[in-house]
């Protein structure tokens, strides 16, 4: 099976949010909106229906409904992947079919969880679903969540068989693992990022030279990260990797309100960063992604809504610490101008600047 799709998929994705209503639907407008935000500030694609996006509280009904709306608030300016995956081959086989019709240009393929199929296991799902539908697929490694992965070799010979798998999002954290895939399934394979904290040596890294990031913090400051991965890929004149690596880090206390229990903040510089605003936000480890951007995006103002069941929002107390996270940062780099500037959203009254 081969597939002609001449679009180029590195860069700045943004794992977006599905705002819903309390007790509800889906929000429509708020979520056209919040993919609106997205384009105008120049990310280079959208992933829709992710974990961020609350995807295993959607009924597939809303599963397709979100794909749907995201194609055509997109209307072809940028990617659109599509979260397709599942524990279950024929729910993903279902949902991958179903996107493609939709007008998705790539689909997102997790890690089969929770029943943690082995490798090979693994490989004949990805290659049932890969036989289903004519649409590129994007392999997601996030064993951390999933408790499984695909190894390194069972995914090279995928790609050596189907030319529709074109990359892997990975969010592993192990640069071994990286530096293998990219060894054994070649320059051309797309490899992004699937943790904002790990992007940056990710993509400077010579045996890995990842192609981007899948972001959630690209959902807040969509400006910014967006230069930070353009400039990573495509090194300016007169801008040095340090340049670029301290703008990065300015966003190093954001990061960790959106990382909850999926990453362990065991690096030393983002100690570093976290310390200086003297605030204990080790509770908010408690709270795994989508909490922690879901609770931003809400203080600030934007479409969120609800957080469905099992997710539970943050309690008040540390609702109003991650908001002081919030203010301080603004105050010290003004990242968040585009979302007041956007959603016509006063920053100084909502954040007490």
């Amino acid at each position: 099976m081969t597939n002609l799709n001449p679009i180029d998929y590195r860069g700045h994705h943004v794992a977006i949010t599905t705002p819903l209503e309390y007790g509800g639907s889906i929000d429509e407008n708020g979520l056209k909106q919040n993919i609106e935000f997205l384009l105008e500030y120049g990310v280079n694609g959208i992933v829709a229906v992710g974990t961020t996006g609350q995807s295993p509280t959607l009924t597939p009904d809303e599963h397709l409904k979100v794909i749907a709306i995201t194609v055509d608030t997109v209307n072809g300016k940028i990617p659109v992947i599509a979260g397709t995956g599942s524990n279950n081959t024929k729910e993903a086989i279902y949902f991958t079919r179903e996107s493609n019709n939709i007008g998705a240009d790539a689909t997102l393929q997790v890690d089969p969880y929770y029943n943690k199929p082995n490798s090979n296991g693994i490989a004949r799902h990805i290659d049932q679903i890969a036989k289903s539908a004519d649409i590129p697929i994007i392999y997601y490694s996030i064993p951390g969540r999933s408790g499984t992965t695909i190894n390194v070799a069972d995914l090279a010979q995928l790609t050596e068989e189907y030319s529709q798998i074109i990359g892997i999002k990975n969010a592993t954290s192990d640069f071994e693992n990286m530096k293998n895939i990219r060894k054994y399934c070649g320059n051309d394979f797309l490899i992004l990022s699937g943790n904002d904290t790990d992007t940056q040596r990710m993509m400077w890294h010579p045996d890995i030279k990842a192609d981007g990031v899948v972001s959630v913090m690209g959902n807040l400051t969509p400006q910014i990260s967006t230069e930070i991965i353009k400039n990573s890929l495509d090194l300016p004149r007169n801008t040095s990797k340090k340049d670029i690596y301290d703008k990065d880090n300015k966003l190093l206390p954001l990061y960790n309100l959106e990382m909850g229990t999926d990453k362990k903040n065991s690096l030393s510089h983002i100690k570093k960063v976290i310390l200086k605003y003297k605030t204990n936000l080790d509770s908010l480890q408690k709270y795994p992604n989508p909490v922690g951007i879901h609770t931003m995006m809400d203080i600030l103002g934007m479409p969120t809504g609800e957080l469905r069941s099992p997710l539970e929002p943050v309690p008040d107390v540390l609702r109003q610490k991650v908001k002081n996270v919030l203010s301080k940062f603004q105050k010290e780099t003004g990242y968040l101008d585009p979302v007041s500037e956007f959603f016509d959203i006063n920053l100084e009254t909502k954040l007490n600047l």
